[in-house]
């Protein structure tokens, strides 16, 4: 798909990339912040510092698929400019 680029191109793309980067953040709130809220309790040190790094990851990588999601609403071709 080809053509010029539209507000609601742009209203979509947007709304994709906050979208990913929001999911991100609640999944974080409803699984992750639990899981570090109860790894406090354990006598295991690993998961102190498995899952603070699974959250940047988490958030990271939902806002890498928002990013997707919104490049492939936006009109763009597949391939160099000619």
């Amino acid at each position: 798909m080809t053509g010029p680029v539209e507000i609601h191109h742009l209203i979509a793309a947007g709304s994709s990339l906050a979208g990913g980067l929001l999911l991100g953040l609640f999944i974080y709130r409803l699984v992750l912040r639990p899981l570090v809220k109860h790894s406090t309790l354990t006598q295991a040190g690993a998961d102190d510092v498995i899952l603070p790094a699974i959250r940047k990851a988490t958030v990271l990588w939902f806002a890498v698929a928002g990013a997707f999601a919104a490049r492939l609403s936006l009109p763009l071709a597949a391939g160099p400019a000619r």
